[in-house]
């Protein structure tokens, strides 16, 4: 296994479960351009390791991330073929193998949007989740625009993204965004369920249809692009 080029993402295998931890906890999680650099290679090596069945990412106990961290963005801002916070959503939604995400604490942005790309999401009854792009004058990311309302329903993804509002656990299951609750952030007792998931991933699972997905991800992008450019979306930007 090759280790994480970035200091704050980390790579274990334990069984057939290959593990991507985000471990920044004095900046709660926060994602830089190396971080999501970091992850994206990490789910393609899961991909190409031919003894790993499922794909686990976790934050630390008490944070999944907080977010982007913008002093970062702003500081890296160079044009290139492919931004890395582009390249790991690529890589999520190309991922042929079962993606299980576990969250405590905070999940914000893109902390909640990866999650409409995982296959089985667990979350402790501390975690919460918010979409706050609405309130940032930003456009949803990660082909939520899409993802959110097919999974749980034009009106509930509406109150979601466009009230940008803090919702806890309890809400996402309700709404269908999550599988279970009440999980033990140190994951010890159930590494074996996850070892279970991997070995029938192996035997009959294909993940996600990226065929569909990423072209409505691609016109998202491409329509919300676009939106930039009017005088509305100036005007709150600038």
């Amino acid at each position: 296994m090759k280790d994480s080029a970035d200091e704050n993402i980390r790579y274990s295998i334990e069984g057939k479960v290959f593990i991507i931890e985000i471990h920044r906890p004095e900046k709660k999680n926060a994602l830089l351009p190396g971080m999501y650099a970091a992850l994206a290679a990490g789910l393609r090596q899961a991909n190409e390791t031919v003894d790993v069945n499922v794909i686990l990412i976790r934050g630390v106990d008490d944070c999944f991330t907080s977010g982007n961290d913008v002093s970062g963005f702003i500081a890296s801002a160079t044009p290139s073929a492919e931004r890395p916070s582009v390249a790991f959503m690529n890589a999520l939604n190309e991922s042929a193998k079962p993606i299980v995400a576990a969250i405590s604490g905070l999940a914000i942005g893109i902390g909640t949007t990866l999650l409409f790309h995982c296959d089985l999401i667990y979350a402790s009854d501390s975690c919460f989740l918010q979409l706050p792009f609405s309130r940032l004058g930003l456009c949803p990311e990660a082909g939520s625009s899409y993802l959110l309302p097919k999974q749980i329903g034009h009106v509930r993804a509406a109150e979601l993204l466009l009230l940008g509002e803090r919702f806890s656990a309890s809400k996402a299951k309700e709404y269908g965004i999550k599988t279970m609750k009440n999980i033990r952030v140190n994951f010890e007792g159930w590494i074996q369920l996850l070892g279970m998931v991997g070995v029938l991933g192996g035997l009959v699972f294909v993940g996600l249809d990226e065929a569909v997905y990423g072209e409505h991800i691609d016109i998202e992008w491409a329509f919300h692009g676009g939106q930039l450019y009017l005088l509305q979306c100036r005007a709150i930007t600038s």
